[in-house]
């Protein structure tokens, strides 16, 4: 029973991931009645927690399901990794997030996802850079094929005074891992914005990434953009139509 309200549950997470009407309310309800049928397993429990945080206005509830899941099952990393991750967005508990990581990689050294997720943590205080940068590595090492873990190293590599280069560096070596991401040709195309005389470049790393994901409105726009600096649109109508079709 409780496998198939999972993955039920887990179904209708992504729904409301997309903004599809009512799939929150579907979603709670199942775990709602799985907790019930079989109180205090720890993948419902974990799945309420996410649930209450990514898509009610009251986040803080989702902190005794987590708490209480790692309680249910204290030597699965999954539980104290999803803690972790609440705990970044939470104010002011960027110490009880590390935390966290540091127990998850008590028992797993080498899990690509809270390597990558404990590095973004640190990344935020100047002080943990260095520690920061070398999470990233070891993370894409174990995982080279880690989107998420290109995209943010590229990104805090450009916050670092002379870091365009090497920015440009890990994106290049991230593409030759994720050649099909659209997030990552995206993310390049900015920095490839950001450097005078690299317009062309960036426009066609936009255009790669509109390939691939054609309905990102963002990338779109500023695709657009580009191209009209370019003038590659003759007449502003063809931006239009282009919009609307791509």
């Amino acid at each position: 029973y409780l496998p198939a309200v999972w993955t039920h549950a887990h179904l209708w997470y992504h729904c409301a991931e997309a903004r599809i009407p009512n799939a929150v309310e579907i979603s709670m309800n199942s775990l709602v009645r799985a907790d019930l049928a079989s109180p205090n397993h720890p993948v419902t429990l974990r799945l309420l927690g996410r649930n209450f945080y990514r898509f009610t206005r009251e986040p803080d509830c989702a902190e005794p399901y987590f708490r209480r899941a790692i309680d249910a099952d204290p030597g699965d990393i999954r539980q104290k990794f999803y803690y972790g991750l609440y705990l970044t967005d939470r104010p002011n508990r960027h110490a009880d997030a590390a935390a966290a990581f540091e127990q998850c990689l008590d028992i797993n050294p080498d899990d690509p996802h809270v390597l990558e997720a404990f590095a973004f943590l640190l990344s935020k205080q100047p002080s943990n850079a260095a520690r920061a940068e070398l999470m990233w590595k070891h993370a894409l090492r174990v995982s080279p094929k880690h989107a998420v873990g290109w995209e943010r190293y590229g990104r805090f590599l450009t916050s670092l005074p002379g870091g365009m280069a090497r920015a440009e560096d890990i994106y290049r070596k991230g593409l030759a891992n994720r050649a099909n991401d659209a997030k990552l040709w995206a993310a390049y195309a900015i920095l490839l914005e950001r450097q005078p005389g690299r317009e062309s470049d960036a426009i066609a790393a936009y255009d790669k990434a509109l390939a691939l994901a054609p309905a990102s409105v963002e990338a779109k726009v500023r695709a657009v953009m580009h191209k009209i600096v370019a003038g590659t649109f003759p007449n502003p109508e063809q931006v239009g139509l282009w919009l609307l079709n791509e």
